[in-house]
Order: structure tokens, then sequence, then C-alpha cells
């Protein structure tokens, strides 16, 4: 696969940008946040989702307070196809695939038939060889998954001498393995998801006993918290008290201080008044002295750009004249070279047809039998209504909510009280009659309340904003839980069980026939064995006729072609730099000079204009008549600041506003704990005793049905475990030789990237370096710093590019890499990425395009 361009609109943080891709290297520079991430995220969402699709990711992708909806297209080459795809979301959902060279060139494909043709192009690559062919800036330097390449795995067998099989890793492996995956991740370092879904329910039922407990002593620790509240309202209504009559006696001294205060004042604005009269006087003297140097400096530098001017032009003409003949020389040389790679294609689909007959007819016969198991699943599945078990524990949680907001809004809400001064009365609350009798009638106001005395009065009393939000939160709580019950197709929490219950045993028994339809796929995914089978059909279906040819031959002559056109390359784009660097500099220099003549003008007459409205004399005499009466005015502070002193009116006023502050201070501090004071006794009387026991006892019970199911999962995890160690001893030896093809290109360009003839690495059978060995130390792969394991990362990617057939490749991408390399070692990276052979394309995404100066044969593009 080769990635030809790609245009992104409306992306994220990406307006407009349309990027090219060469065969080779292409490096993309952008400053940070210019979007290069976002490119490879956005030809990802291309090949994933439906136009259609309403994902939460695509929505986070439409740009911030904007309509438009993101569009992604790119023409890239799959095979023998060359083909321009595109697709746009949410507003007005498109897709497109063209298709430009090929069997089916000429021919367009709209929306979903469009989708499913882009996925089964997409459908003949690697995806796990694409995959790990990446190095984002965003991902951690841990190893890919190279064992799951299916083309790195046909690239090391044909180096092994042909399919690696030593009698222990046939279909007995194979179910040892798929067993073991039931209860372990595939590197055995940690357990599967459902086993530890069985930990985690331990863990959980743990968790709502802890909760359960601490519900139990909630209960006791809010009435002691009650009691306390009362006691420290008493103490603070008596400290208010106090203070408020100090607040009396200093109030009487403060108003006789106020006077000398007011002199002061009155003082103060006279010298601000004579300081800024002065300031100004020095400041126009200053810009006066300014435009005199300035129309002086002007007139130099006009001269200067002028002679700069001249040079410039002189040298640009014989490079555009070399610019012209290089590229007639790339024309040809493109054309001869586009001739041999079609016959070579031809010769190697010659080779590959013959191969992949066999594979289709052992794949159908596994297919067939899985099926009818599948059949039965699907009619299983489709008369089961699933229900997941949180919904419970949302409505229970829900129920709850209500209870504790409708407590908390009666203890914070305004009431309304009515009392009968005489004989009992009929009163209206509403509409609705409410006989008052020897007790008052009291009520927490939520909703607006009508109370109407017929025949002689209405008044309306209406909530605060906060109790109609409380109101508002409790009505929104009771209709999430009815809209989740009926989602669920129940009316109460009761009935949410039982079909709980029946979900449960539905699904055990799909678990039941799912395990032997993985049995029978022999650990394989029937997904997996489906779109093999589907790539191989339709590889055999869209084939061009082939033609056997000399392979060896075809490949010398494309590579001599290609040096001489990268040749050619490099020469025209060292001219075409150097032309647009003076291209640059000339119009730089002449925007220069007029910018230049614009400024002397300008400078001249303003200082012109200046002198013409106040004279150098007149500024000098008015800073001086400023700065006397600045002395006076500084004066007359000093003798007022020196009576208000004498007075101790400062100090008194002080006083007074901090004693003012304090009893403000006191009375919001009172008014705090009243309120605190109503919410926990509206808490406390909203608490349900006896079910925070019953939820308490039901806890109890879970947990001991949870440490039962763990422990009976962990006991046929160990055993499993260890059957599938020793047949994996007997197996290691046998991967050895399939494994050392590997190794060895990733040695030998080891050594020749560090220039050390020890540099070693050890792998592992899931084609993992495991150390790294150089000067006689060995380092595992874990230990090594971020800028080794970063180094390593991207030799990893070359060697694995390099392994790979050409009909396999993807593009290598770097993003923002080489971030923690010293000089020497980037150098020499960058020198490895350069010289790299048969690794088809490499795509760099960088903020700082210097660590990559050294591929000079790169093409370059900026955003």
């Amino acid at each position: 696969m080769r990635l030809l361009s790609l245009r992104v609109k409306d992306f994220r943080g990406i307006d407009a940008e349309e990027v090219s891709f060469s065969d080779g290297i292409t490096v993309v520079a952008g400053r940070n946040e210019a979007g290069k991430t976002s490119l490879v995220d956005a030809f990802d969402f291309l090949i994933k989702h439906k136009a259609t699709s309403r994902r939460e990711e695509i929505n986070r992708a439409q740009p911030y307070r904007t309509e438009a909806g993101p569009e992604v297209e790119a023409e890239f080459i799959i095979g023998n196809e060359r083909v321009s795809y595109r697709k746009r979301w949410l507003t007005k959902p498109e897709t497109v695939l063209a298709f430009l060279e090929g069997p089916r060139a000429g021919q367009t494909l709209v929306a979903d038939e469009a989708h499913l043709a882009a996925d089964e192009l997409w459908g003949s690559l690697d995806s796990q060889l694409w995959e790990a062919s990446r190095l984002m800036q965003a991902s951690a330097l841990d190893q890919s998954p190279l064992s799951s390449c299916s083309a790195l795995q046909r690239a090391l067998e044909a180096q092994a001498g042909g399919t690696i099989d030593d009698g222990s890793s046939g279909p007995l492996m194979e179910r040892v393995t798929a067993e073991a995956d039931r209860y372990y991740q595939p590197k055995r370092g940690d357990f599967s998801r459902s086993t530890k879904a069985a930990v985690e329910r331990v863990t959980a039922a743990e968790k709502r006993l802890a909760e359960a407990k601490d519900a139990l002593e909630e209960l006791s620790d809010l009435v002691t918290t009650l009691v306390a509240l009362e006691a420290d309202i008493d103490d603070q209504q008596a400290v208010l008290d106090g203070q408020r009559r100090d607040l009396g006696g200093l109030a009487a001294q403060a108003e006789s201080a106020r006077a000398n205060q007011s002199a002061l004042e009155a003082a103060t604005r006279t010298v601000e008044t004579a300081q800024r009269d002065c300031d100004d006087a020095k400041a126009q003297l200053a810009a006066r002295e300014a435009l005199v140097v300035a129309a002086e400096n002007a007139g130099s530098a006009l001269a200067e750009l002028l002679a700069a001017e001249a040079s410039a032009k002189e040298s640009l003409a014989p490079l555009e004249e070399s610019v012209s003949d290089t590229r007639d020389t790339i024309t040809r040389l493109k054309s001869e070279l586009t001739d041999v790679k079609k016959s070579l294609a031809s010769a190697r689909r010659f080779e590959e047809q013959s191969r992949t007959k066999t594979a289709v007819e052992r794949l159908q016969g596994q297919l067939d039998d899985c099926d009818r198991l599948t059949k039965e699943i699907a009619e299983l599945e489709a008369g089961s209504v699933p229900v997941d078990g949180t919904v419970l524990d949302r409505v229970v949680e829900l129920e709850q909510s209500i209870a504790i907001a409708e407590a908390t809004a009666n203890a914070g809400a305004a009431r309304v009280r009515v009392e009968s001064l005489g004989n009992p009365e009929a009163i209206l609350l509403d509409g609705a009659e409410q006989i008052l009798g020897p007790e008052a009638f009291e009520q927490a106001i939520l909703d607006e309340l009508v109370i109407e005395i017929p025949g002689q009065l209405r008044f309306t009393v209406t909530p605060d904003i906060a109790a109609g939000g409380s109101r508002r939160d409790i009505d929104r709580l009771r209709e999430e839980r009815r809209e989740i019950l009926a989602d669920a197709g129940v009316e109460s929490t009761s009935e949410l069980k039982e079909a709980i219950r029946r979900c449960e045993e539905t699904a055990a028994e799909i678990v039941r026939l799912k395990d032997r339809r993985t049995d029978r796929l022999e650990g394989r995914e029937e997904s997996v064995i489906r779109d093999e089978l589907s790539r191989l059909l339709a590889s055999l279906e869209r084939g061009e006729e082939a033609v056997e040819g000399d392979i060896d031959a075809l490949v010398a002559r494309q590579e001599q072609l290609e040096v001489e056109r990268e040749t050619a390359d490099a020469v025209l784009d060292s001219h075409l730099r150097e032309a647009d660097l003076l291209r640059t500099r000339l119009a730089e220099t002449e925007g220069q000079v007029k910018n230049q003549q614009i400024v002397t003008t300008r400078a001249t007459e303003d200082l012109a204009d200046a002198r013409s409205r106040c004279s150098d004399e007149d500024l000098e005499k008015a800073l001086a008549e400023s700065t006397a009466a600045l002395t006076a005015a500084q004066s007359d502070v000093a003798k007022a600041k020196r009576l208000l002193d004498e007075s101790g009116g400062a100090a008194v006023l002080t006083d007074y506003e901090l004693q003012v502050k304090h009893v403000e201070g006191l009375q919001k501090i009172l008014g705090d704990v009243r309120h605190e004071h109503g919410v926990t006794l509206g808490i406390l009387d909203a608490k349900n005793r006896d079910g925070i026991q019953s939820a308490h006892d039901r806890a109890e019970h879970e947990l001991q049905q949870a440490v039962a199911e763990r422990d009976s999962i962990l006991a046929r995890a160990e055993a499993a475990r260890l059957l599938e160690e020793v047949l994996a001893r007997h197996q290691k030896e046998t991967h050895r030789r399939y494994i050392e093809p590997f190794r060895s290109a990733l040695r030998d360009l080891g050594r020749a990237t560090y220039q050390d003839p020890s540099f070693d690495v050890d792998v592992s059978d899931q084609l993992e370096v495991v150390s790294r060995s150089m000067g006689g130390t060995t380092i595992p792969f874990e230990s090594l710093s971020t800028g080794a394991k970063e180094q390593m990362s991207i030799l990893i990617r070359l060697a694995t590019a390099s392994l790979v057939s050409p009909d396999d490749a993807v593009p290598i991408l770097f993003d923002d890499t080489l971030g923690y390399s010293d000089r020497t070692r980037l150098r020499r990276i960058v020198d490895a990425i350069g010289s790299a052979d048969g690794v088809g394309q490499i795509i760099i995404f960088t903020a700082n395009e210097d660590r990559f100066a050294g591929l000079d044969s790169a093409a370059r593009v900026r955003i």
C-alpha cells in the first residue's frame, strides 16, 4: 500500500490542509498543534468510520462552535488499484470511492456501497503490520505485536525454508493456548478480561460491604454533629452581641477623625495633579529628542537597502535555466521506471496466484461446521432481551438520591406558617380547602403557593431560585428513573431484577455454545478465517493476467533507474531551494526598501510638524514651571499629614472599619452554622435505617458468592497456564529457526547504524526484542533509556519493512520522534532511515525539521 495524498478539512484544529507523499521518504514539518498527528487520525477515521456514524470521537473531531462537518479525502494504491476515497461526517454525510487506475478504472461508488468496497480493498492488507509500522508521539515506546503480522510471518517462513511445524504447534497447542487465553492476556503477564472480572467482582463486593458499614456509622455521626451544631449556635450568638456593643462606642470617635482625613486627601490630589503636569513636560521633551534621532537613522538605513536590492537581482537568472533542464531529465526517468515496475508486478503476481488457490479449500471446510453453531447462538440471542446489571444499581442509586434531595430541599427552603387567631376557619391552598384548627399550618415553599380566604383576600408565595432549582433536580431524578425502567421494558424495580435473572441464564447457554464454536475454530477467530478466505477469493477474482518473468533482472533495473531519478531529484531540489532563497531575499529587500522610504518620509514630516506646534525652547520652559509647582504641593501634603497624625485620626478610622467588618463576619458565620444545622437535620430525617441494615446483610452474602467463583476460576487458570508452558518448551527450539531472519536483519541494521560490530539483540518467540547488547554490556529492553528505546523502535520498524514482500508493504509513520537522542545518535538514526533498502514509503511528521536535515533525498512538506 502506498499513500499518495491526503486532504483534511474542518477536522479538530485543522481548517484545511492538503499533503502529497513521495514514493520514498516524505518529511512533513509544522509547529506544535499545527495538526500533524491529526492528519494520521483523520486517515484512520476515513478507513474505519462510516460517514453516517455518530460516535463520540467523531463528534469531538468537529471544530468548536462550527456547523461544518469533518471531511477527509485520500488517494492511495493497494495492489493494482489506485483510488481516491472521500468522506464527510455529521453535516450532509457523504462517501465517494473513485477508481483511478487498475481493473475498475473509471468506476465511482457512493454511500454504503463505497464504504464496503473500500473495506474489501483494505482487507487485502495486513492490518496488524499497518498498526505496527507506526511510531506515534502520544503512544508509549512499547513493542508492537509483530508475531501477529501475517505479512512478516510469510516472509520469515520463506527465509526459514517453509512453514514452521514441529508437531507440538498443531491443533493441541492451539487448543491449549485458546484455553489459557480464556484466563490470561496473550503475553501471560496479566489475567484476561473475564478472569479480571471475577477478581473485580470480589473487589466490588468488598467495596459495597465497606460502603454499607460506612452508612451505618454515618447515622451515628449525624446525631453527634447535630448536637455540636446546636451548641455552636448559642456560642456564636453571644460573641456577636458583645461585638455589636463595642462597635457603638467607636462610631462617635470615627466621625471626629474624618474631617482631618478629608483635608489630607485634598492636599494629596493637588500633588497628584502637579506630578502629572511635570511628567507630561518631561515626556514631551524626550519625544522631541527621539524624533530628531529617528529622522537621522532612517536616511542611513534607506541607502543600505537600495544597494542590497541591486545585488540580489544579478544572482537569480542562471539558476532558473538549470532548473528547467533537470526537470526534463526527471520526466524521462519516471516514464522508463513505470514500465519496469509494471513488468515486475506481473511476474510477482504469477508466483502469488499459484499459492493462493491451495489455501482457499482448507479454510472453506472449517467455516461450514462453524455456521451451524453460529445459527444456534443467533436464535438464543434473538430471543433474549439484554439487561445490563448496572441498570439495577443505577435505579437503586436514583431512589436514594431522590429521598435525600427531597429532605435537603425541605430543610433549606423558605417556609410559610398560617395560624388562626380565632375560631377554626376554612382557607384555600392552591384551590384545595384547608381547615385551620388550634395548631398552626406550616409548609416548605418549593413551588409557587396560592393562599386564599374566600371572599376576603388572596396572596401568592413564590419560592426563591435555589428552592426552584431543588424541585427541578428532584423531578429530573424521577424522570431519569422512569426512563431507565421504560428502556428496560419494565415498570418496577422487582420486574427489573427478574429480567436480569432471565438474561443471565440465556447468557450462560450462549457461552457454552460459543466455547464449542471456539474449539471447532481451533483457537482462531471466525472473522479472521472469513477475512482470510474473502481476501484470498477476492485476490483470485480480481487478479490480472500475469506473465512469468526474470524478477531479479527487473529488480536490478528498477533500482538503477530509481538511483538515477533520486540523483536528478536531489539536483533539482538543490537548485530550487537556492532559487527560492534568492527570490525570497529579493522580495524581502524590495519590501524593506518601500517600508524604509515610508519610514524616512514619515520621520522627517513628524519632526517638522512637532516643531511647528511647539518649539524646543517652549518645552524646556514648561518643564521648569511644572517642577516648581510640584515642590510647593508636596510641602502642603506634609503639613496636612502631620496634623492628622497628631490627632490620631487615621488609627481611629481604621479601628472603626475593622470592627464593622468583624461584626459582619460574625453574622455570616452564625448564618452558615444555622444553615448547616437545618441541612443535617433534614438528612437525618431522610435516612432509611432498616434499608441500610438490609443493604449491609445483602453485601456480605454477595461477597461470599464472589469469592467462591473467583477461587474456582483461578484454579482452572493455573492448570491451563502450566500445560501451556510445558508445550511451549518443546516448541521453543523450532521457533528459533523461524525468528533468526528477523533477528539477523535487526542485528545487521544496528551494527551499521552504531558502527559497533558487537551490537546484538535477543528476540523472543513473539518477535519482541528482549535485550540489547553493545560494547560487552547487555541491557533489557525495558531498562533502556527513553532515547535508546526510541532508537530501537525505529530500527525494528525498518528491519520489519526490509523483510516484508513489496506486495505486502505499508508506509512507515514516525510522529515527532528522536526528541530524546543526542546529536551523534540522532545523525546515525537519520542516516539509517535515509539509507534503508527496500522499505517502501517512510512518512515523518515533525515539529523540528532540522533533526532530519540529513535526509537529502526526502520530499519535504510544511504545514
